[in-house]
């Protein structure tokens, strides 16, 4: 077993491989780091190693070792594992048993049903989608980590500031992920069908008073990404957008679909996600879409879902 001071050099190491800083992109030799790091007692390790086995992150998804990780995180005195298993159990709480045996993940895997906002473009609602703890969870983690959002420039081919979209997000990786947003992703995935290995990167969006996101669409018109496994370019078609609402403690702020006519403000954890094409998989140039200017500070999840596993990284 390595020493402490081995232990932090293998888990620097592992972060260092899981997203490709400073080293080879590679998933699996990352998640292997952070197991020496875990079997040395490092409760950071203890904590990272949770997230990798609830996400399925250089290792297959094993929702037991996450949560026996992060119990035992939290047996080493780790202060954020304590907080994400207090908040994990409390979120559909089964009363007389451990923190860790009370996170009902069927609850977690049983999203409620969608409803018919429009048909063309294809709009859908869910209520309810998520509890406001876990929405103040993903706002706090998100808080003071925000960037200028950006669009994909075609002709630069760089993803760049731009007049139309003045807002701020947080584009999460492994590192900055958690049990509890391992959780969302899959109740997401469980509420669309798809697996989460077609899923982007998830954004968290802040707008504040006055900025906006000009009318839009999300599908890809050009080839804007390239394969990092093979070095070609991506063929994958980004098929959905999936909104969670955060908040809602704000005036205005309201998505719209001005071709359809339709706008929609949700309240906190409720939903709305919309197909970027039409039932032929075509791009639907009805699902043109803007975020209106609030009054106060909205937040959203936002995630975009190919229709194949995404290997794509920016062109």
């Amino acid at each position: 077993m390595p020493a402490d001071g081995d232990a932090q050099a293998a888990l620097a190491l592992g972060r260092r491989l899981l997203i490709g800083d400073g080293a080879a992109f590679d998933p699996e030799a990352g998640a292997r780091q952070v197991d020496r790091a875990a079997q040395a007692g490092s409760s950071e390790a203890l904590l990272l190693r949770a997230t990798l086995a609830a996400s399925g992150a250089g290792r297959p998804q094993d929702w037991d070792q996450a949560f026996d990780d992060l119990q035992a995180a939290v047996d080493l005195g780790h202060a954020g594992a304590a907080a994400q298993l207090r908040l994990l159990a409390g979120a559909w709480t089964e009363e007389g048993a451990p923190p860790a045996a009370r996170i009902d993940l069927q609850a977690w895997l049983s999203p409620p049903p969608r409803q018919v906002l429009c048909d063309a473009p294809r709009l859908r609602t869910i209520t309810g989608f998520l509890p406001p703890a876990i929405c103040r969870w993903i706002i706090g983690q998100a808080a003071g980590r925000l960037q200028r959002a950006t669009m994909f420039n075609p002709v630069t081919r760089r993803d760049e500031p731009h007049p139309g979209r003045d807002s701020q997000l947080l584009v999460m990786d492994i590192l900055g992920a958690d049990v509890v947003f391992a959780l969302v992703r899959a109740r997401i995935s469980a509420a669309l069908n798809i697996p989460l290995p077609c899923f982007e990167p998830t954004q968290i969006l802040n707008y504040r008073t006055g900025q906006t996101f000009a009318p839009h669409y999300d599908y890809l018109e050009a080839r804007t990404f390239i394969d990092y496994l093979t070095g070609e370019p991506y063929e994958g078609q980004r098929i959905v957008t999936f909104l969670v609402y955060l908040n809602d403690d704000f005036e205005g702020g309201e998505t719209t679909f001005p071709k359809a006519d339709v706008r929609f403000k949700g309240q906190a954890g409720d939903v709305l996600f919309f197909a970027n094409v039409d039932t032929d998989q075509r791009p639907d140039r009805q699902s043109l879409h803007a975020g209106l200017a609030p009054v106060g500070e909205k937040w959203l999840l936002s995630q975009w879902i190919q229709d194949r596993p995404f290997t794509g990284v920016m062109a």
